[in-house]
C-alpha cells in the first residue's frame, strides 16, 4: 500500500549557497514532484524584512533581528496549520509556539553547538567551554521538541549520539545517510593539463591554513572559488563560481580541505558531493572518516599529497576514478536518498 502523503509542506530554509540551500531546493523539487504542495520559508528573506522595519533605529535600541525572524516565521506557519514542517536552517524556530496539528522533521546537517564551540576556539576565545555549556542545552532543547531529527551523514549521527543528544525520534537512513546530489547528464573528461579546484566559502572549519599550504608546495594551479570568510594569504581566490558546470569541465580534480577538530574528523562535506556527480575525482581529508566512505575519493594528508598527486594522474587511473566518482553519485542521487522520506513523513 502507498503512503498517505500530507497535502503541504512547509521547509523552513535558507537560500544562500551552501549545503543548506541545495538541500533545500532539491528536498522541495522532490515532494513536489509526489504531488505535494510545498511552501518554502526563506530566512534571509525573512531577515532581509525585519531589517527593512527597524534599520531606521539606533542599533543600542534595537529589537533582535534573529527573534523577529523567529516570531515572524512561528506566526505564519502556525496560522497555516501545515501538516508537515521540515526544518534546515533556523532551527530556533522549534522553540517557538507552533501549531499542534504540525508534524515536525529537523533535518540537521551539523550539530550547532560543536561547530560554534570548535570555532570560539580557533579564535581563542577563553569562554568557549562556558558557551558551549549553555548551547548545548539549547541545541539538546531543539532536537527534543522535534518528532523526528534526521542527519545528513550518519557519521554526524554518531557524533550527536555520543555527545549531545540520543533520542528515541533519531531516525537512521536505510543507506549512507540523507544528504545526496544530482548525477549530471555530462560527466566531466580528462585534463592533460594538471590542476585542482576547490569550491564553497572558506570558514574555520574549511581549514584556510591547509589550503594555502597545499596551494604553495603543488608545483600546479589550486583555484580556489567561494568566499573567504577566514582569509588567508596563499590562497588563489576566483570569487563565485559563475557557470559550475563549464567550470569543473576545466579541472583535473577536486580538493577538499577540513580541520582537524572531533566533530569535522566525523563530517561530511557537501562539496565533495558535487564534484562526484560530475564524475570529478576528489582529494579529501584523510582524518574524515567520511573520505573512506565514498568511492572516487583519494584520501589525503599534508606529507603524502604530493606523492598521491603523482600516483593517481595518468589517463588510465584518472578514468578509474572519474567511473569510481560518477557511479557513486548514481548511488546518491537525491531520488534515492529521498525515497526513505516518504515512509517518515506519511
Amino acid at each position: 500500500m502507498s503512503p498517505v502523503l500530507p497535502s503541504m509542506v512547509a521547509i523552513v530554509g535558507t537560500s544562500i549557497l551552501g549545503g543548506g540551500a541545495v538541500l533545500g531546493t532539491h528536498l522541495k523539487s522532490f515532494l513536489e514532484s509526489k504531488g505535494i504542495r510545498v511552501d518554502f520559508y526563506d530566512g534571509n528573506l525573512y531577515t532581509l524584512r525585519a531589517y527593512q522595519r527597524v534599520k531606521n533605529i539606533n542599533p543600542k535600541e534595537r529589537p533582535s533581528i534573529l527573534k523577529m525572524v523567529l516570531q515572524d516565521m512561528a506566526r505564519s506557519l502556525k496560522e497555516k496549520e501545515y501538516p508537515l514542517i521540515i526544518v534546515i536552517e533556523r532551527e530556533d524556530i522549534l522553540l517557538e509556539e507552533l501549531s499542534p496539528k504540525s508534524k515536525v522533521i529537523y533535518y540537521c546537517t551539523c550539530t550547532i553547538s560543536f561547530e560554534r564551540y570548535y570555532g570560539w576556539l580557533y579564535e581563542g576565545d577563553q569562554k568557549a567551554e562556558e558557551k558551549l555549556k549553555r548551547v548545548l542545552e539549547i541545541e539538546r532543547q531543539i532536537y527534543h521538541l522535534a518528532d523526528a531529527v534526521i542527519f545528513a551523514w550518519p557519521t554526524y549521527e554518531a557524533f550527536v549520539k555520543r555527545n549531545v543528544y540520543d533520542g528515541e525520534n533519531i531516525v537512521s537512513h536505510p543507506g549512507k545517510g540523507w544528504y545526496g546530489c544530482e548525477p549530471d547528464l555530462k560527466r566531466v573528461a580528462f585534463q592533460s593539463k594538471l590542476n585542482m579546484i576547490y569550491l564553497g566559502h572558506i570558514f574555520y572549519w574549511s581549514n584556510p591554513e591547509l589550503l594555502a599550504q597545499l596551494t604553495a608546495i603543488a608545483p600546479f594551479p589550486i583555484h580556489a572559488y567561494g568566499k573567504a570568510n577566514v582569509p588567508v594569504p596563499g590562497i588563489e581566490y576566483f570569487g563565485y563560481a559563475p557557470d559550475l558546470d563549464r567550470l569543473l569541465n576545466k579541472f583535473a580534480y577536486g580538493i577538499n580541505t577540513v580541520s582537524k577538530d572531533p566533530l569535522r574528523h566525523a563530517g561530511f562535506s557537501s562539496k565533495v558531493l558535487t564534484f562526484l556527480s560530475v564524475g570529478l575525482p576528489v582529494f579529501s581529508p584523510d582524518w574524515q572518516e567520511f573520505s573512506h566512505q565514498v568511492s572516487g575519493v583519494i584520501p589525503y594528508n599534508e606529507k603524502n599529497f604530493l606523492q598521491l598527486v603523482d600516483e593517481n594522474f595518468s589517463r588510465q587511473r584518472w578514468q578509474q576514478l572519474s567511473d569510481a566518482a560518477y557511479e557513486q553519485a548514481q548511488e546518491l542521487s537525491w531520488t534515492k536518498i529521498l525515497g526513505p522520506l516518504l515512509d517518515l513523513i506519511s
